[in-house]
């Protein structure tokens, strides 16, 4: 069953009164996370989860996941800042839409799910494309080289790409 695309419905218990106010005017024709909950877990169900600052996304469903369901969940992640700053020299800064940018994925509407999810898988399609060139080939190797347990040169200065990036001569 597909995810909807729209908003869930935030249960937000200790939020500011104004701010929770304001998100479930948003969502509020939308699902409970509750109500998603069985398409997402099947959706993550053999698949890899990956976000832009994987950490902190992960951590928040993690701890929503387990709050619903009781039990422990664990699903493998990548993180799209991790495996840029190993192979990309920033122009600006680390953020989605400075990312974006540089590699020259269109980021229209910045902070609204469908658009930063869609930068997000952009930006790990080109990033894969480096580690294929590096000769990275699995989500494990991805992981050890996101965890900088792969030893690799620093990305160079300037021009946006690392030496073995290069087109060979």
């Amino acid at each position: 069953m597909p995810l909807p695309t729209d908003l869930t419905s935030p249960e937000l218990p200790n939020a500011r009164r104004s701010i929770r106010t304001r998100i479930r005017a948003r969502a509020c024709r939308s699902a409970s996370f509750a109500e998603i909950l069985p398409s997402l877990l099947e959706v993550l169900h053999g698949g890899v989860f990956v976000a832009h600052n994987a950490a902190f996304d992960y951590h928040f469903l993690k701890t929503c996941i387990e709050q619903l369901t009781g039990e422990r969940f664990t699903a493998p992640h990548l993180c799209t800042v991790k495996l840029s700053q190993r192979l990309i020299e920033p122009k600006n800064s680390r953020k989605l839409h400075h990312l974006a940018l540089q590699l020259g994925i269109p980021l229209q509407n910045r902070h609204r799910a469908h658009d930063d999810a869609y930068a997000t898988a952009r930006i790990l399609l080109e990033l894969e494309r480096l580690l294929l060139g590096r000769g990275i080939t699995t989500v494990g190797q991805m992981k050890l080289f996101e965890s900088s347990f792969i030893a690799t040169e620093p990305a160079p200065k300037g021009n946006g790409t690392h030496p073995a990036d290069a087109p060979k001569a």
